[in-house]
Protein backbone atom coordinates (compact mmCIF):
# COMPACT_ATOMS: atom_id res chain seq x y z
CA UNK A 1 0.00 0.00 0.00
CA UNK A 2 1.47 3.23 -0.92
CA UNK A 3 1.90 6.22 0.76
CA UNK A 4 -1.55 8.94 1.07
CA UNK A 5 0.22 12.00 -0.48
CA UNK A 6 -2.94 14.53 -0.19
CA UNK A 7 -2.58 16.31 -3.26
CA UNK A 8 -1.53 13.53 -5.36
CA UNK A 9 -4.81 12.07 -4.42
CA UNK A 10 -6.82 14.75 -4.56
CA UNK A 11 -5.91 14.61 -8.35
CA UNK A 12 -6.71 11.11 -8.90
CA UNK A 13 -10.13 11.87 -7.26
CA UNK A 14 -10.56 14.99 -9.20
CA UNK A 15 -9.66 12.73 -12.85
CA UNK A 16 -11.95 9.58 -11.26
CA UNK A 17 -15.06 12.00 -10.77
CA UNK A 18 -14.58 13.89 -14.07
CA UNK A 19 -16.41 9.98 -15.21
CA UNK A 20 -19.26 10.58 -13.10
CA UNK A 21 -21.81 10.58 -15.66
CA UNK A 22 -20.09 7.58 -17.33
CA UNK A 23 -20.84 4.83 -14.77
CA UNK A 24 -18.84 2.65 -16.93
CA UNK A 25 -15.80 4.80 -17.37
CA UNK A 26 -16.31 5.70 -13.50
CA UNK A 27 -16.03 1.83 -12.26
CA UNK A 28 -12.48 0.84 -14.43
CA UNK A 29 -11.36 4.22 -12.78
CA UNK A 30 -12.15 3.29 -9.33
CA UNK A 31 -11.05 -0.11 -9.69
CA UNK A 32 -7.58 1.13 -10.68
CA UNK A 33 -7.36 3.75 -7.69
CA UNK A 34 -8.69 0.84 -5.19
CA UNK A 35 -5.92 -1.09 -6.58
CA UNK A 36 -3.42 1.36 -6.61
CA UNK A 37 -4.46 1.99 -2.64
CA UNK A 38 -4.80 -1.89 -1.81
CA UNK A 39 -3.75 -3.56 0.95
CA UNK A 40 -1.40 -5.64 -0.62
CA UNK A 41 -0.38 -7.30 3.11
CA UNK A 42 -2.79 -9.65 4.72
CA UNK A 43 -2.19 -7.99 8.59
CA UNK A 44 -5.42 -9.72 10.39
CA UNK A 45 -6.49 -7.60 13.26
CA UNK A 46 -4.97 -4.09 12.59
CA UNK A 47 -8.27 -2.57 12.11
CA UNK A 48 -10.65 -4.01 14.88
CA UNK A 49 -12.86 -4.85 12.53
CA UNK A 50 -13.82 -8.58 11.50
CA UNK A 51 -13.01 -10.05 8.02
CA UNK A 52 -15.74 -8.65 5.42
CA UNK A 53 -17.83 -11.17 3.75
CA UNK A 54 -17.75 -10.13 0.24
CA UNK A 55 -14.32 -9.10 -1.71
CA UNK A 56 -12.69 -5.69 -0.10
CA UNK A 57 -9.50 -4.01 -1.44
CA UNK A 58 -8.98 -2.50 2.13
CA UNK A 59 -8.17 1.09 1.12
CA UNK A 60 -7.71 3.53 4.35
CA UNK A 61 -10.34 5.50 5.17
CA UNK A 62 -9.05 8.63 4.01
CA UNK A 63 -9.05 7.66 0.21
CA UNK A 64 -12.45 6.52 0.56
CA UNK A 65 -13.41 10.24 2.31
CA UNK A 66 -11.65 12.08 -0.66
CA UNK A 67 -13.69 10.44 -3.29
CA UNK A 68 -17.02 10.44 -0.92
CA UNK A 69 -16.22 14.32 -0.38
CA UNK A 70 -15.96 14.84 -4.21
CA UNK A 71 -18.89 12.95 -5.20
CA UNK A 72 -21.13 14.58 -2.57
CA UNK A 73 -21.55 18.20 -4.44
CA UNK A 74 -22.27 16.34 -7.84
CA UNK A 75 -25.09 14.19 -6.40
CA UNK A 76 -26.95 17.41 -5.35
CA UNK A 77 -26.31 19.27 -8.84
CA UNK A 78 -26.80 16.00 -10.81
CA UNK A 79 -29.34 13.72 -8.84
CA UNK A 80 -29.77 11.42 -12.06
CA UNK A 81 -26.79 10.41 -12.96
CA UNK A 82 -26.21 9.80 -9.54
CA UNK A 83 -28.56 7.64 -9.04
CA UNK A 84 -27.44 5.61 -12.35
CA UNK A 85 -23.99 5.59 -11.02
CA UNK A 86 -25.22 4.21 -7.02
CA UNK A 87 -26.09 1.48 -9.38
CA UNK A 88 -23.20 0.66 -10.97
CA UNK A 89 -21.48 0.66 -8.06
CA UNK A 90 -23.43 -1.61 -5.89
CA UNK A 91 -23.15 -3.89 -9.06
CA UNK A 92 -19.78 -4.25 -8.01
CA UNK A 93 -19.28 -6.90 -5.16
CA UNK A 94 -16.48 -5.20 -3.44
CA UNK A 95 -16.93 -3.62 -0.17
CA UNK A 96 -15.44 0.01 -1.15
CA UNK A 97 -17.84 0.41 -4.16
CA UNK A 98 -20.75 -0.52 -2.18
CA UNK A 99 -19.71 1.55 0.70
CA UNK A 100 -19.62 4.70 -1.62
CA UNK A 101 -23.12 3.71 -3.31
CA UNK A 102 -24.61 3.77 0.04
CA UNK A 103 -22.56 7.13 1.32
CA UNK A 104 -23.75 8.75 -2.20
CA UNK A 105 -27.77 7.77 -2.61
CA UNK A 106 -27.34 9.66 1.00
CA UNK A 107 -26.57 12.78 -0.83
CA UNK A 108 -29.34 12.59 -3.77
CA UNK A 109 -32.57 15.27 -3.08
CA UNK A 110 -35.57 13.57 -2.35
CA UNK A 111 -37.92 14.80 -5.47
CA UNK A 112 -39.23 12.38 -5.38
CA UNK A 113 -38.22 10.28 -2.90
CA UNK A 114 -39.06 6.94 -4.17
CA UNK A 115 -35.96 6.30 -6.13
CA UNK A 116 -33.88 6.38 -3.01
CA UNK A 117 -36.08 4.43 -1.14
CA UNK A 118 -36.66 1.75 -3.42
CA UNK A 119 -32.66 1.22 -3.71
CA UNK A 120 -32.20 1.06 0.11
CA UNK A 121 -34.41 -1.21 0.65
CA UNK A 122 -33.60 -3.54 -1.93
CA UNK A 123 -29.85 -3.23 -1.08
CA UNK A 124 -30.55 -4.08 2.42
CA UNK A 125 -32.66 -6.86 1.47
CA UNK A 126 -29.92 -8.42 -0.01
CA UNK A 127 -27.02 -7.25 2.29
CA UNK A 128 -25.40 -9.61 5.39
CA UNK A 129 -22.60 -7.54 5.86
CA UNK A 130 -22.77 -5.33 8.66
CA UNK A 131 -20.96 -2.75 7.68
CA UNK A 132 -22.89 -2.01 4.53
CA UNK A 133 -26.56 -2.32 6.27
CA UNK A 134 -25.24 0.13 8.31
CA UNK A 135 -23.64 2.02 6.02
CA UNK A 136 -26.98 2.03 4.36
CA UNK A 137 -28.91 3.02 7.44
CA UNK A 138 -26.70 5.82 8.56
CA UNK A 139 -25.24 7.64 5.54
CA UNK A 140 -27.93 6.46 3.05
CA UNK A 141 -30.62 7.66 4.95
CA UNK A 142 -28.94 11.05 5.76
CA UNK A 143 -30.41 13.15 4.05
CA UNK A 144 -34.16 11.96 4.30
CA UNK A 145 -33.61 12.44 8.42
CA UNK A 146 -32.90 16.12 7.37
CA UNK A 147 -35.18 16.77 5.07
CA UNK A 148 -38.20 14.17 5.73
CA UNK A 149 -38.07 12.49 8.89
CA UNK A 150 -41.90 11.44 8.71
CA UNK A 151 -40.93 9.14 5.74
CA UNK A 152 -38.31 7.58 7.83
CA UNK A 153 -39.97 6.83 10.74
CA UNK A 154 -42.26 5.11 8.48
CA UNK A 155 -39.62 2.68 7.07
CA UNK A 156 -38.47 1.87 10.29
CA UNK A 157 -41.88 1.02 11.89
CA UNK A 158 -42.61 -1.08 8.93
CA UNK A 159 -38.92 -2.71 9.89
CA UNK A 160 -39.66 -3.37 13.22
CA UNK A 161 -42.95 -5.25 12.92
CA UNK A 162 -42.53 -6.92 10.09
CA UNK A 163 -41.54 -11.01 11.05
CA UNK A 164 -37.95 -11.36 9.96
CA UNK A 165 -35.45 -10.69 12.11
CA UNK A 166 -33.23 -8.95 9.47
CA UNK A 167 -35.63 -6.00 8.77
CA UNK A 168 -36.00 -6.21 12.67
CA UNK A 169 -32.87 -5.71 13.06
CA UNK A 170 -32.27 -2.91 10.40
CA UNK A 171 -35.00 -0.59 12.19
CA UNK A 172 -33.40 -0.89 15.87
CA UNK A 173 -29.95 0.37 14.09
CA UNK A 174 -32.12 3.11 11.99
CA UNK A 175 -32.99 4.35 14.98
CA UNK A 176 -29.26 4.90 16.40
CA UNK A 177 -28.86 7.87 14.31
CA UNK A 178 -31.49 9.62 15.11
CA UNK A 179 -30.98 8.95 19.46
CA UNK A 180 -28.05 10.68 18.94
CA UNK A 181 -29.42 13.69 16.84
CA UNK A 182 -29.91 16.15 19.73
CA UNK A 183 -32.04 18.27 17.69
CA UNK A 184 -34.58 15.64 17.28
CA UNK A 185 -36.49 14.99 20.42
CA UNK A 186 -39.09 13.33 20.26
CA UNK A 187 -37.83 10.35 22.25
CA UNK A 188 -41.24 9.07 23.42
CA UNK A 189 -41.78 8.01 19.68
CA UNK A 190 -38.49 5.94 19.61
CA UNK A 191 -40.11 3.92 22.92
CA UNK A 192 -43.54 3.38 21.72
CA UNK A 193 -41.64 1.96 18.25
CA UNK A 194 -39.53 -0.58 20.13
CA UNK A 195 -41.87 -1.97 23.15
CA UNK A 196 -43.15 -5.00 21.68
CA UNK A 197 -39.52 -5.90 21.05
CA UNK A 198 -38.39 -5.11 24.45
CA UNK A 199 -41.46 -7.12 26.05
CA UNK A 200 -40.50 -10.45 23.72
CA UNK A 201 -37.04 -9.80 22.60
CA UNK A 202 -35.90 -12.68 20.29
CA UNK A 203 -32.69 -14.43 21.64
CA UNK A 204 -30.99 -12.97 17.81
CA UNK A 205 -31.83 -9.49 18.88
CA UNK A 206 -31.03 -9.34 22.41
CA UNK A 207 -27.66 -7.84 21.99
CA UNK A 208 -29.20 -4.79 18.66
CA UNK A 209 -32.00 -4.23 21.57
CA UNK A 210 -29.19 -3.63 24.34
CA UNK A 211 -27.09 -1.56 21.94
CA UNK A 212 -30.20 0.88 21.20
CA UNK A 213 -31.09 0.65 25.15
CA UNK A 214 -27.83 1.80 26.54
CA UNK A 215 -27.71 4.66 23.73
CA UNK A 216 -31.29 5.67 24.78
CA UNK A 217 -30.26 5.58 28.47
CA UNK A 218 -27.42 7.71 27.78
CA UNK A 219 -29.31 10.17 25.87
CA UNK A 220 -31.92 10.54 28.60
CA UNK A 221 -31.86 8.75 31.52
CA UNK A 222 -34.85 9.66 32.86
CA UNK A 223 -36.92 9.12 30.26
CA UNK A 224 -35.18 5.73 29.44
CA UNK A 225 -35.51 4.62 33.39
CA UNK A 226 -39.20 5.08 33.49
CA UNK A 227 -39.91 2.97 30.04
CA UNK A 228 -37.71 0.24 31.66
CA UNK A 229 -39.64 0.38 35.23
CA UNK A 230 -43.02 0.17 33.13
CA UNK A 231 -42.24 -2.96 31.34
CA UNK A 232 -41.56 -4.22 34.84
CA UNK A 233 -45.25 -4.34 35.65
CA UNK A 234 -46.49 -5.02 31.87
CA UNK A 235 -47.89 -8.83 32.21
CA UNK A 236 -46.63 -9.91 29.11
CA UNK A 237 -43.37 -8.95 29.54
CA UNK A 238 -40.79 -11.83 29.53
CA UNK A 239 -37.70 -10.01 29.11
CA UNK A 240 -37.98 -6.87 31.54
CA UNK A 241 -36.25 -7.15 34.51
CA UNK A 242 -32.84 -9.05 32.28
CA UNK A 243 -32.98 -6.44 29.87
CA UNK A 244 -32.53 -3.59 32.95
CA UNK A 245 -30.04 -5.74 34.69
CA UNK A 246 -28.04 -5.45 31.59
CA UNK A 247 -28.16 -1.80 31.58
CA UNK A 248 -28.05 -0.49 34.58
CA UNK A 249 -24.71 0.49 33.79
CA UNK A 250 -25.62 3.12 31.77
CA UNK A 251 -27.29 5.32 33.89
CA UNK A 252 -26.14 7.44 36.25
CA UNK A 253 -25.36 6.24 40.03
CA UNK A 254 -29.13 7.63 41.80
CA UNK A 255 -31.00 6.34 38.91
CA UNK A 256 -29.36 2.84 39.23
CA UNK A 257 -30.46 2.59 42.98
CA UNK A 258 -33.91 2.85 41.74
CA UNK A 259 -33.98 0.48 39.00
CA UNK A 260 -32.32 -2.23 41.69
CA UNK A 261 -34.83 -1.34 44.06
CA UNK A 262 -37.68 -1.92 41.34
CA UNK A 263 -36.25 -5.54 40.61
CA UNK A 264 -36.53 -6.28 44.04
CA UNK A 265 -39.61 -5.39 43.95
CA UNK A 266 -40.84 -7.73 41.52
CA UNK A 267 -40.24 -10.78 43.62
Amino acid sequence: MPAIHPARLKKQVAQLVNNFEQPDGFVRSLHQLMSYYAERIQRPGQSGEPTPLITAYKVRRPVLRQIQGALAPLAESKPEAAITLCDALWEEPYLEFRLLAASLIGHVPLTPPEAVVERIQSWLDGETEDRLVSALLTDGLARMRREDMELVLRLVEGWLQGKQIHHQRMGLHALHPMVADLNYENLPLFYRLIHPITLDTPPELRLDLLELLRALARRSPQETAYFLRHNLSHPESLEAAWILRQTLDDFPPDIQNDLRDAVRGMK
